[in-house]
């Protein structure tokens, strides 16, 4: 009679851990297919592994299955636990939806599991997470906003980086704390005076977002606290919602940024669209570790697999990598434009003119900086294009050349002459005693001409 039922348990238990293997495995592409969180549906398929473990268990090995039915239970409550971090995230809706969907017989042991298909489908979840945030907690850099994951410092720090060299915004940091160290203090501020904590970083439009973010904050007495109301505030977009929400809240959800595009495209092999981007990414994430994993594919990115020459040897996930290098350059980058332009320098008693841009300029409205000198060109005077400073060619040439400086927006390369001498006052135009430059709203390449003077 041993000898009869030996076979059956030993082939039912065989494809148990089979199926049991494949759940494991829908585990593994639902929650990083789905930004973290199993299908809908998925908490169905666990009840019915469950309970058709459970009468399995009773049928084979009488009352000793109530037993292993709670453990085995046990182990799946906590990896659920452990995959999502809090109860109550996966839905109890039943049916085949995203594309997955699961059918099991414990009699037969007959089941199909169906699986929405991967983005990038040569890379072994786990592994790649494991080895990714091995190096991270090596060899991450010691950046002033990762010693805290206050919301308020971790928005503070995204924003900055847009646009940003981290090495510019670090100092920029610590004073624009230093100044408003809470969100309250932000949103009562004068927009004056954040624009002038905001001065040398540029895109001035972050500072007025990020201004009219606070007061919405303050106004409705809470933090957003996901990336889906994160992004109802001023100035916040997919991006920084998924990064504020993953590293302060802990919530599964990818990022992609220029670091993480790069270096999901290198692993792929190919050109990804920016959906599929954003699909790889999830598919990759630590649910677990939303932010740290998040912030290791920044810094990977940014440290590693570099745009140019990236360090190939050096990296911690190159086994999975398809490229192992650059990917072919598409088509041709936008070439340099050069320009030459001109400033006078106007001090006197301590004080310095300057002219304010128009409040409603598409570019750093409402900024100060120093009077444009217009050349003139076939002897007619050309029309400033923002402020009444005007000399000829003879004056400029006259003049006395304090120094050169070199600056760069975007795709434009610009030689800077600043002149020595007095200008006709202007419109817009104001004396500002030195003293006080600091606390003014200067454009960057006025901050950087006076700081070449020793006036900051």
């Amino acid at each position: 009679m041993v000898a009869g039922v030996a076979p059956l348990w030993f082939s039912r238990a065989f494809g148990l851990l089979h199926v049991v293997g494949e759940f494991g495995e829908l585990f593994r592409s639902g929650t990083q297919s789905f930004g973290g969180m199993l299908p809908y549906g998925g908490n169905h398929f666990v009840i019915q592994i469950l309970d058709e473990f459970r009468d399995f268990l009773f049928q084979t090995f009488g009352g000793v299955g109530d037993g292993l039915t709670y453990a085995c239970g046990s182990i799946f409550d906590f990896a659920i636990e452990v995959i999502h971090g809090s109860e109550g995230i996966i839905s109890r809706d039943e049916g085949e939806v995203n594309g997955c969907r699961s059918t099991i017989d414990m009699g037969t042991l007959d089941y199909t599991i169906l699986r929405a298909p991967l983005v990038i489908d040569r890379v072994s979840g786990m592994p790649f997470q494991r080895a990714l945030l091995s190096w991270y907690d090596q060899h991450r850099r010691d950046l002033p906003w990762r010693q805290s994951r206050d919301p308020y410092r971790v928005w503070l720090s995204e924003i900055m980086l847009q646009q940003t060299r981290v090495a510019a915004a670090i100092e920029h940091y610590k004073e624009f704390l230093r100044r408003f160290p809470t969100v309250e203090k932000l949103a009562a501020a004068r927009a004056a005076s954040v624009l002038a904590a905001w001065s040398g970083l540029g895109y001035y439009r972050r500072a007025r977002m990020l201004h009219a973010a606070a007061k919405q904050i303050v106004r409705e007495r809470e933090f957003p606290q996901t990336a889906a109301t994160l992004r109802d505030l001023p100035g916040i977009g997919r991006y920084t919602a998924a990064a504020i929400a993953s590293i302060a809240f802990n919530e599964p959800v990818a990022v992609v940024d220029g670091n993480v595009e790069r270096v999901l495209q290198r692993i792929a092999g190919k050109r990804l669209a920016a959906d599929d981007c954003w699909k790889a990414a999830a598919e990759l994430l630590d649910a677990s570790h939303p932010g740290d994993f998040n912030q290791a594919m920044m810094e990977l990115g940014a440290l590693v697999c570099t745009p140019r020459a990236p360090a190939c040897l050096m990296c911690p996930v190159i086994e999975w990598c398809a490229t192992r290098g650059e990917l072919a350059r598409e088509g041709k980058s936008a070439r340099q434009t050069k320009k030459a332009i001109h400033f006078a320098l106007h001090r006197r008693d301590g004080v310095v003119l300057l002219v304010q841009r128009a409040r409603h300029a598409s570019l750093m409205a409402g900024m100060w900086e120093l009077p444009e000198i217009v050349e003139a060109v076939d002897g007619q005077q050309c029309a400033p294009p923002r402020f009444a400073s005007r000399r000829s060619d003879k004056a400029l040439a006259n003049g006395d050349l304090l120094f050169t400086l070199r600056h760069a927006i975007t795709v434009t390369d610009y030689t800077v002459k600043v002149w020595q001498g007095e200008v006709a006052e202007c419109a817009g135009g104001k004396w500002i005693p030195i003293e006080r430059l600091k606390t003014v709203a200067l454009t960057g390449l006025a901050r950087k001409i006076l700081r070449k003077a020793e006036m900051l």
